[in-house]
């Protein structure tokens, strides 16, 4: 357990160091940038970095960004973390309801009620950064498996879901590739006909020339691959994810699984 003064910003000090979450408590590489300036280049939480109350410390929202921000000491989950993980993460931060960050906030038992309120707001707008860069960044999609007649593919939309992408706007291209990972189809760009259906026209002449991969240990024989992506707000695409179609003993075509933003 960590209590809150780790959490949520005071820490140990009557005043916490402006620089946590930007750098770490030994940043070579800012130093450096700062040493060879003269002291010119002024880091942004210099000049923005404040302590709104005094029981929270420096707690904020304006300055988080989500792909920068580091740990106070290096961390080796952080280092090697790759798109995947960071996806998985945000899976579970975009999972908390405002009702119930407001139930964390409240927890601080903070005498002040604005001090809650501070918390609370940060919190949710930490939360929706971490939502619009890492719901756009990466194709969000899961529960997927295979529509009846094996026409097209059906799947939840976490952006959409979570508010973080328009479902009106949204757009979708996929190709397919061998068991191998190369490409053999030209990509299409769709609309969903359903907001959670992609429809794949021509799937069974796809798999009759396709070569299936052997039997994995669980039984499970991968004949195709499906990549897809969603449109990022900016008018590009997103990284993809990764389905793998094929059968187990019952030979019934199905998602036998897949893998967001694969190397």
């Amino acid at each position: 357990m960590i209590d809150f003064s780790a959490t949520l910003g005071a820490y140990e000090w009557p005043s916490a160091p402006f620089r946590m979450g930007h750098e770490y408590m030994f940043d070579g590489g800012v130093m450096a940038k700062s040493l060879f300036s003269l002291g010119f280049w002024q880091r942004p939480w210099e000049a923005q970095g404040k302590i709104p109350f005094q029981e929270i410390g420096y707690f904020q929202a304006d300055l988080f960004d989500p792909p920068k921000w580091k740990p106070s000491f290096p961390n080796i989950a952080f280092e090697l973390m790759d798109d995947s993980d960071a996806y998985w993460g945000a899976k579970i931060v975009t999972s908390f309801t405002n009702e119930l960050i407001k139930k964390l906030a409240e927890a601080g038992e903070y005498r002040r009620p604005e001090a809650t309120r501070y918390v609370e707001d940060v919190l949710l707008r930490r939360r929706d950064a971490i939502g619009r860069y890492w719901l756009n960044r990466i194709t969000p999609l899961e529960d997927l498996k295979l529509t009846a007649g094996e026409s097209g593919i059906q799947f939840r939309d976490l952006a959409a879901e979570r508010g973080y992408a328009d479902a009106r706007s949204r757009r979708f291209r996929f190709w397919f590739a061998d068991v191998n990972g190369k490409k053999f189809t030209q990509e299409q760009i769709v609309e969903p006909g359903a907001p959670s259906e992609i429809s794949l026209s021509g799937l069974r002449d796809i798999l009759a020339k396709t070569k299936s991969a052997p039997i994995d240990k669980f039984r499970r024989t991968v004949v195709v691959r499906l990549f897809i992506q969603s449109n990022q707000s900016a008018g590009q695409w997103a990284l993809p994810i990764e389905v793998f179609l094929g059968h187990t003993d019952d030979l019934r075509l199905q998602v036998l699984g897949w893998h967001h933003a694969p190397r």
